[in-house]
């Protein structure tokens, strides 16, 4: 074989690497599930709770500072984490970051131990990020290798259905490089009674951040007479200058993130305020099982 057939060669069988490594070829899309056709009455309260879970690492987990752990080190954290939320009498639970069967984590299916340890059974994945092989951290030694990971809703009573829908990702990245990044999402859960929104919007891009608050916004227009809740790492704290009528957001400021020394709440649960009436908020400051802190408000629905 000579020199330039060599070469081809070579570069076809690194495409088909880079390709099988990506795991497909990425664009948005959205998709809709059904789970049950039972319709449960609406409940006097409703605690929520929104916790970014970092698949359950801790601090580090986003790659500076990282170093592998054992299996043991992500159960534990899954139990203090379900322990937490069960001792709050949680309702309806929205999850960001939660690994489904990822090396990184061993293989865990983290939705499902939560779900045990947690008592909510009822529950919906979303998932919004799956290649074959990430090389991230940078060092061969350190690579998560296979990444399936999301977004999760747990409740207590049944899930009717949910749409799921990736949004677009930033155009300021190199389209290679956008292949292997994450997708953020809108969550969208039909509990009969009425509709949950578990979200992860962009933290490094302002400019598609905006995108995805102009995406939500067109949902709440649209069930602006719906009873709905709005959860999740919203990646930010500044909204001045969005119109966000009809919605409320939590007027706790408390900050979320990072847990190791919280300075930012980009964490937030927002309402629709015709049907809701917020009795409490809590920020868990004392749950170091992620880089952020969970957060939970109660409410009351209107009749």
């Amino acid at each position: 074989m000579g020199i330039i057939q060599t070469i081809a060669a070579t570069l076809f069988a690194l495409a088909l690497l880079l390709v099988w490594a990506m795991g497909g070829w990425h664009t948005p899309k959205s998709w809709k599930e059904q789970f049950t056709e039972a319709n449960p009455p609406a409940p006097r309260t409703l605690t929520v709770i929104s916790f970014n879970t970092s698949w359950f690492y801790g601090m580090g987990s986003e790659g500076p500072g990282y170093k592998p752990v054992s299996e043991e080190h992500f159960l534990e954290r899954i139990r203090e984490s379900a322990n937490w939320i069960k001792s709050r009498s949680a309702d309806l639970v929205f999850m960001q970051e939660v690994d489904f069967h990822a090396s990184r984590s061993h293989g865990v299916n983290q939705l499902r131990e939560f779900s045990k340890l947690s008592g909510l059974t009822y529950q919906a994945e979303a998932i919004s990020w799956n290649v074959n092989y990430l090389p991230f951290p940078y060092s061969p030694t350190l690579q998560w290798g296979k990444i399936i990971s999301g977004g999760a809703v747990l409740s207590r009573t049944p899930i009717k259905e949910q749409t799921v829908s990736l949004l677009k990702k930033p155009d300021a990245n190199f389209f290679l490089y956008n292949q292997f990044y994450l997708f953020r999402y809108l969550q969208v859960v039909d509990l009969g009674f009425g509709l949950a929104v578990n979200l992860h919007l962009e933290a490094f891009d302002s400019v598609n951040r905006e995108e995805h608050f102009r995406e939500l916004k067109q949902w709440i227009t649209k069930n602006a007479d719906r009873i709905w809740i709005v959860g999740g790492d919203f990646n930010t704290s500044k909204f001045e200058g969005l119109n966000l009528s009809p919605l409320k957001r939590d007027e706790d400021s408390e900050p979320t993130f990072p847990s190791s020394g919280a300075k930012e709440r980009l964490d937030h649960i927002w309402y629709n305020p015709k049907h809701l009436k917020p009795i409490k908020h809590e920020v868990g400051s004392s749950l170091k099982a992620s880089d952020h802190h969970p957060i939970s408000s109660q409410f009351l629905i209107l009749k």
